[in-house]
């Protein structure tokens, strides 16, 4: 286990060079906003697996920029372990948040671990903004809801999480709620639909140029300037290690892990 992408701090900088994992190709880079908060990361598991990380502390905590950072790395270390659950690190980091001072401590995660030799990917999603994962051959979207509430909350909170087959061309969007929620002067939000928008007219593009140009519509979208709040997206492309389409089978099994339509 590795942490292969520690985003930059300043929104002039650019994330670093991530190792190759066969099967995938992805990216992520953080924009920062005037209230900072969230992280993001991937964590490969092996040459063929990877672990996509994303959250935001609480603006109205103490010091959202340190419990980020804290999160952060509790999540490579408990990510160290090939076999763990998505649904058991966010029980993990629950605990540790519901043990931070003060009462407006909570985050957001959002933890998917992409297997290019299962040919799937498994979430967990507490509280964050729903991610998108694009499905190439039917040119559409499902949206990732969440499987538990945000961290933080209560000691008592549970996490589901969810399995999804890939085929080749499937794109997951990850992406905060800074950059869903920034707004145009008719107070229309960015939204997923922003993003499923560059998705559809980007089919073709590589990890690293699709988060420029969601970053780049979201920023037209909202007018120039530093945004109010952190704008991050992280995107994985499947591209390869599945020959033929989805069994209609399988595309059935997806019922339980969509809950709407894009």
């Amino acid at each position: 286990m590795r942490s292969v992408l520690r985003p930059s701090s300043s929104p002039a900088e650019s994330s670093q060079e991530c190792p190759r994992i066969q099967g995938l190709d992805y990216h992520g880079r953080r924009r920062a906003g005037r209230s900072a908060g969230d992280f993001v990361d991937f964590i490969s598991k092996t040459t063929a697996s990877l672990a996509v990380c994303m959250g935001a502390a609480s603006a109205h905590a103490p010091d959202s920029s340190l419990m980020a950072s804290g999160l952060e790395t509790l999540l490579c270390g408990l990510s160290a372990d090939a076999v763990v659950r998505p649904a058991s690190i966010a029980g993990a980091l629950n605990l540790s948040v519901c043990g931070a001072a003060g009462d407006d401590s909570y985050a957001t995660l959002f933890y998917a671990w992409v297997d290019s030799l299962r040919r799937e990917l498994c979430y967990v999603n507490a509280g964050h903004e729903p991610a998108l994962l694009f499905r190439k051959r039917q040119s559409r979207a499902i949206a990732l809801e969440s499987t538990g509430a945000v961290l933080g909350l209560t000691r008592r909170s549970s996490y589901g999480q969810r399995t999804i087959p890939l085929e080749p061309g499937d794109v997951l969007a990850v992406f905060s709620e800074g950059l869903a929620e920034a707004v145009d002067i008719l107070g229309r939000p960015f939204g997923s639909a922003g993003v499923l928008s560059v998705l559809r007219r980007s089919q073709c593009a590589r990890a690293a140029d699709l988060v420029e140009e969601i970053l780049d519509a979201a920023e037209r979208h909202a007018g120039w300037g530093v945004p109010s709040a952190d704008q991050t997206v992280a995107v994985v492309r499947f591209t390869g290690g599945m020959d033929e389409a989805l069994p209609a089978e399988a595309e059935k099994e997806l019922a339980y892990a969509v809950a709407r339509a894009c």
